[in-house]
């Protein structure tokens, strides 16, 4: 099953996109899919891994704890409905 995660990289750090391609491996998520386009403002990467929802949100967790990553989303997933009164 294929994901779309959305990531935003520290301009400063030229190894964080290469920590993230090696994290993926590491937990069995291969990459299907990668777009990177820099700035002077940061990283974005757009990557489609392929893998069970449980080791998405691992890997997602992991992600986001790693040295250089800013944000990470998910992308294409509906986001949950506010609560009504």
């Amino acid at each position: 099953m294929h994901h779309h995660l959305e990531l935003t990289l520290v301009p400063t750090d030229p190894m964080a996109l290469e920590r993230v391609l090696v994290l993926c491996r590491a937990r069995r998520c291969p990459i299907v899919a990668l777009r990177f386009d820099a700035d002077e403002e940061g990283g974005r990467v757009l990557l489609t891994v392929d893998g069970e929802p449980s080791r998405l949100a691992l890997l997602t967790h992991r992600i986001d704890a790693l040295i250089g990553v800013r944000t990470t989303a998910p992308v294409g997933s509906a986001a949950p409905a506010a609560p009504t009164r």
